[in-house]
């Protein structure tokens, strides 16, 4: 599956030396937006738990590949665009508009991932075991990337790990196609050309994942703490459910 913004994160490395289980953790962008064939091979995999982190207006219409039950967060991505900024920010050739985008998205990131959206995230795919899990939103980069940085710093993947994952989803879904989905949100159509130096900050640059938990660090001391607080008694079985053995 190499053609979409898709990765089973099986293999990546704890600090500990023990490795996430292949085959039971998975993110992708929306399994509507995959080509068929990548689409048709996520398809094969038995998934019990899906995690839909797209607000419900980005559901329409959804594609359900597996009878898995199916979460939803419903979690904006920087909510209503405003079309005259869009558009001006896409013709800002200096990038200053889109980074201000991108770092107010993540800022307010920090917020979408609560105690109650953490302790249900362990308690069901550690305490219950529902695996494989998929994780998801529309591009497979941002919400999903906030969520599946917390979930490998639980488990006690390095910083500089989670970060490079995190930049991965750049090869299949860069500032190209972000800025296409921007466009395609406009009314009326936006015609102008894009100036690259107006997209290249809508690429996936750690600095962004970076805020929101250094956010997250500053109101609950370390992310570490925050899942203690959070879901504290279901990180054992968590970790136990996506880890190999010691």
């Amino acid at each position: 599956m190499t053609t979409g913004n898709v990765r089973d994160l099986g293999g990546i490395e704890t600090a500990d030396g023990r490795r996430v289980r292949a085959g039971v953790l998975y993110r992708s962008e929306a399994p509507e937006t995959l080509d068929i064939e990548c689409r048709s091979e996520l398809a094969k995999v038995p998934f019990q738990l899906v995690f839909d982190l797209r607000a419900p207006w980005e559901r329409q219409p959804a594609t359900q590949l597996w009878p898995a039950e199916v979460v939803t967060f419903d979690i904006e991505h920087g909510g209503v665009l405003d079309p005259e900024l869009t558009r001006r920010g896409l013709l800002d050739a200096t990038g200053v508009l889109a980074t201000h985008y991108m770092t107010d998205l993540y800022t307010q990131l920090a917020d979408s991932f609560g105690p109650d959206r953490l302790l249900e995230f362990a308690e069901r795919v550690g305490t219950r075991g529902q695996l494989p899990v998929l994780i998801h939103c529309t591009a497979g980069r941002d919400r999903t990337g906030v969520l599946v940085a917390l979930t490998l710093l639980a488990l006690g993947v390095p910083m500089h790990t989670v970060l490079a994952d995190y930049e991965r989803s750049d090869l299949h879904y860069g500032p190209d196609r972000v800025a296409a989905r921007l466009l395609s949100m406009l009314d009326p159509p936006f015609a102008g050309p894009l100036d690259p130096g107006a997209i290249a900050p809508l690429s996936a640059q750690s600095r962004y994942l970076e805020l929101t938990l250094a956010v997250l660090t500053e109101r609950h001391g370390s992310i570490e703490r925050y899942w203690k607080d959070s879901a504290g008694e279901a990180l054992p079985a968590l970790r136990e459910a996506l880890l190999t053995p010691p």
